[in-house]
This record gives C-alpha cells, sequence and structure tokens, in this order.
C-alpha cells in the first residue's frame, strides 16, 4: 500500500468497518503514517481466512468488535476521539437486494447511531463514505460515458444506493456533528480486495480469482458496464483528505479517476495475464447500473488532489498480489472450481 501524504499524527481516529477492504486499508495507512486508529467492525462480513488478509493485526490498531447499531457500544467507543471515518455497510447492490430489511437497518438505522452517538462525544469531524450508486443508471451518451457531478439529482437505481441516499442525508443534517463530509466512491479495486459470494461487484477481484482457477469470466450483459475503477490507494487518500480538510466540512466529493472502463475492458486487460481464461456472456441482475464516472472539480479544488493510480497498474499490481497470496481465494469459489 502507498503511504499518505496527509499529517495525521496527533489525530484520534475511529473508523467503523475496520476490518473491512476500505476500512482496513484507512486503519493501515493511518497507523503507518503516526495516527491512533481504532477500527469498530462486527466481523461479519468475511470469513476469518478473510479476515487476515484484511485486518493487520501487527499494525498497533485497536480493533472493538461491535454493532454499529448498539449506541452504548459506539459511545465508548468514540470516547476522546478526534475524527470518526464510518465506512461500515452491508456494502453489496446484489446483497442488498436480498435482504433489503437488513439493508435498511445496517446502511440507515446504523448511520443514524453512529453521527447520532459521534455529536454526542463532541467528535470534531466526520466522513460518511457514500456510493457512486447513488446518482442512478448513468450509461454512454455521445460523448463517452455519462459524468456525474455532485450537484445531479440523485437518481438510484438499487437498494443499496437508496440506503447510501439515505445516510448521506442523515450525515449533513443539522444535527450531525459539525464537520461532517460525504465522499462518493466510484469502483473500488486493488489488493487486498476479495469478492463475496453471489456478489456482482469487484469485477477485477474476481475475475483474477476466477481465471487462476480455470473458471469462465462471467460478464453479465455482455459487460458493456461502464465503471470509474478507482484503486484502494487512491481510495485511502482521497478519504483521509477529506478527513483533515476543513473546507470539505457540509460537502459532498466524488472519489474516482474520472475514467470510463467497460466491464469487458477488465476482462481484457486480465487475459495479457491469462491468455488462456474463458470468457461468457451471463444475464444482467436487477439493480446494476450502466455506470459513469466521476466529475472531479470539487475534489480537486477541495483536497488539492485527485486519485492517480492508472487502471493498468492497479490490475498489475492486483495479479501480482493475488498470486502471491493465492490462499487468498475464498473456500466458496475453490468448492466452485472443484465441481466444475
Amino acid at each position: 500500500m502507498r503511504g499518505s501524504e496527509v499529517d495525521v499524527r496527533g489525530l484520534k481516529f475511529l473508523v467503523t468497518g475496520g476490518a473491512g477492504l476500505v476500512g482496513g486499508s484507512i486503519c493501515r495507512s493511518i497507523a503507518g503514517s503516526g495516527g491512533q486508529v481504532r477500527a469498530f467492525d462486527d466481523l461479519s462480513a468475511y470469513p476469518d481466512e478473510s479476515l487476515r488478509y484484511l485486518f493487520d493485526t501487527d499494525a498497533g490498531i485497536d480493533l472493538i468488535v461491535g454493532d454499529i447499531r448498539d449506541g452504548a457500544a459506539m459511545a465508548a467507543a468514540l470516547r476522546d476521539q478526534d475524527v470518526v471515518i464510518h465506512a461500515a455497510a452491508l456494502a453489496d447492490v446484489a446483497a442488498c437486494t436480498r435482504v433489503p430489511a437488513e439493508c435498511e437497518s445496517v446502511n440507515v438505522d446504523g448511520t443514524a447511531t453512529v453521527l447520532g452517538a459521534a455529536r454526542r462525544a463532541g467528535v470534531r469531524r466526520a466522513v460518511f463514505v457514500s456510493s457512486a450508486s447513488v446518482y442512478g443508471n448513468g450509461g454512454l451518451g455521445g460523448d463517452g460515458p455519462q459524468v456525474f457531478a455532485e450537484s445531479a439529482a440523485p437518481d438510484p437505481i438499487s437498494v443499496y444506493g437508496r440506503s447510501k441516499l439515505a445516510g448521506e442525508r442523515i450525515a449533513l443534517a443539522a444535527d450531525a456533528p459539525d464537520h461532517t463530509v460525504v465522499v462518493r466512491y466510484f469502483s473500488v479495486y486493488g489488493a487486498p480486495q476479495i469478492p463475496k459470494e453471489g456478489s456482482h461487484s469487484w469485477a477485477v477481484a474476481i475475475f483474477a480469482m476466477r481465471a487462476m482457477l480455470d473458471l469462465p469470466i462471467q460478464l453479465n450483459g455482455g459487460g458493456h458496464q461502464i465503471r470509474d475503477f478507482t484503486h484502494i490507494d487512491d481510495i485511502v487518500e482521497g478519504t483521509i483528505r477529506a478527513a483533515v480538510t476543513d473546507r470539505a466540512s457540509g460537502r459532498i466529493i466524488n472519489i474516482g479517476n474520472g475514467i470510463g472502463t467497460s466491464i469487458c475492458d477488465v476482462a481484457t486487460e486480465l487475459a495479457e495475464y491469462f491468455p488462456a481464461m474463458d470468457v461468457v456472456s451471463t444475464n444482467m441482475p436487477a439493480g446494476d447500473p450502466a455506470g459513469g464516472v466521476a466529475d472531479l472539480e470539487v475534489c480537486r479544488g477541495l483536497l488539492n488532489w485527485q486519485p492517480g493510480v492508472s487502471f493498468s497498474e492497479g490490475v498489475r499490481e492486483y495479479v501480482d498480489w493475488i498470486s502471491r497470496n493465492p490462499s487468498a481465494i475464498p473456500a466458496w469459489l475453490r468448492v466452485m472450481a472443484e465441481g466444475a
């Protein structure tokens, strides 16, 4: 992981979802840059075999196991903290579609609990992790993929997207912590990303793992969807910058690369490393948007920065990582390969 350029020394951070891909990566970056960081997670998103890659037990990071909907647990975790980064969520379009009530409970009620507890605890700064899924369908126009600016009217098409939009409204309400910023992530990828069973997200990770196991690469709807793939290191850097930038208070900020890549293009990129892989077309799942790319004007203006890891570089790094860590391939995928 690339080190953060942000000075976080002397600050105390609480990161919800701190044992997941994004939260764990944020925690490692803060700890490695001299900040104090505490992770809060219920450890339900991944099996133990995956957690050892996602959460670094040797990085000097406190881990509190708890549920973000538990007000008392959140109050205790937030005591004496300067910053909260709320990354915990049921962060999977497919899972949220299958269990919409759980999505509402975790992503909406949980957000209200976390940010309410943060305000009462006197936390000075808060970051709510949202998603480009709030923008809606997007797609291709005459000039290429649709560009999503933060000023655009949200129009989510999935249960997950609607839950994130509700979370944004809670985050920017008058009773939220004084310095609260919303970051809208575009398509996150990069090591140590590990796909979840039944999901249709995380194309780079699932395609690379399937290719390693000689399973066919599945292009939902033919793979014409556009994604703005944003490397995990850039996601981390943008989030930490948003957390410490005073003028970001009360704002919504896209964290993306501003470059559109089709899902077909992901398969093409990976074919350089797995030339024998088989590619098939499958049905389009519910809630899977046509996609678009981030407008980065606000990110550049407020944070004086924009993401910079190229997609080719990020894919190469991911292939290198999974080749060195084949045991990171989850058991459910290995079982699938054995039965193929």
